[in-house]
């Protein structure tokens, strides 16, 4: 299975969790129903109360008598009857259908829950999740990708940085990364100055050249760096120094300089052909 792949799977996962444990909360925390809304009604009042068992958040025992009285603000209103009570019940349209609000609220009891409401409290809470606050999901999905990527991002800069084979420039070649950090201190590169220090020597050119002691301070690339990089020239009292960049010192392109030659051979000497 591919990254990209698992990072899909990982980001639905991770917007299944919150969005179940969104409906959830708000299903053991209520303690009372004052409103309940069907996603799929056919647009009649009439008819979404014909059709009210299928809304999955009510009580079991509820019974509706079916009156056509109209509140002030033109609303049907109806009564149900639950334990032996009277609730006033009035029908609206919203975005999503028909909603029933209670007055008083409906009181509910959780052990009267079972695995079958819970199941279709869930299909109800997933629908509004996703169709009316599917901005929070896109949020949620954008936030975990990042977070991946933050992720990815650091492991790569750790290993480019942590291999504790790789010599330290300071302690094999401490002449010469003291004169980087004059140098670049002097053409005002006060941040990549202050890389000198932790660099290490991962690998070097491997031209024939008998005047080039160019070597990496982070794994070579496969073929040329990219746009994204500069070039640092600087002006050595000897030979040739320019630093390949981008934030951080990649490559040190040294030139002329027969003393670093010489040992970079002796750090990182050609492998023996077979």
């Amino acid at each position: 299975m591919t990254h990209k792949r698992l990072m899909a799977l990982a980001v639905l996962g991770f917007v299944a969790v919150i969005a179940v444990a969104h409906f959830r909360y708000d299903l053991f925390t209520a303690t009372a129903l004052s409103s309940v809304c069907s996603a799929t009604t056919t647009g009649d009042l009439g008819m979404d109360l014909m059709t009210i068992s299928g809304f999955h958040r009510l009580p079991e025992g509820i019974s509706f008598s079916f009156t056509h009285d109209v509140d002030k603000e033109g609303h049907q209103m109806s009564t149900v009857i639950y334990r032996d009570r009277a609730y006033d019940v009035r029908m609206r349209k919203d975005r999503r259908g028909v909603c029933f609000d209670f007055a008083p609220p409906l009181p509910l009891e959780r052990s009267h829950r079972t695995i079958g409401s819970d199941v279709a409290s869930l299909q109800s809470g997933l629908t509004d999740f996703f169709f009316e606050r599917w901005p929070y999901a896109i949020g949620l999905a954008a936030i975990a990708i990042w977070l991946v990527a933050l992720a990815k991002r650091n492991q790569r800069m750790s290993a480019e940085t942590n291999d504790e084979s790789a010599p330290a420039l300071a302690d094999s070649l401490p002449d010469l990364a003291d004169e980087l950090r004059v140098l670049l201190k002097g053409q005002g590169e006060d941040e990549l100055a202050d890389q000198v220090t932790g660099l290490q020597i991962v690998d070097r050119c491997r031209c024939q050249d008998d005047f080039c002691a160019t070597f990496y301070v982070l794994p070579k690339p496969h073929g040329s760096y990219g746009s994204e990089h500069r070039n640092v020239a600087l002006s050595p009292e000897k030979g040739m120094l320019i630093l390949v960049v981008n934030e951080r010192i990649a490559g040190i392109e040294v030139l002329y300089r027969d003393e670093v030659r010489q040992k970079l051979q002796s750090l990182l000497p050609d492998t023996p052909a077979a």
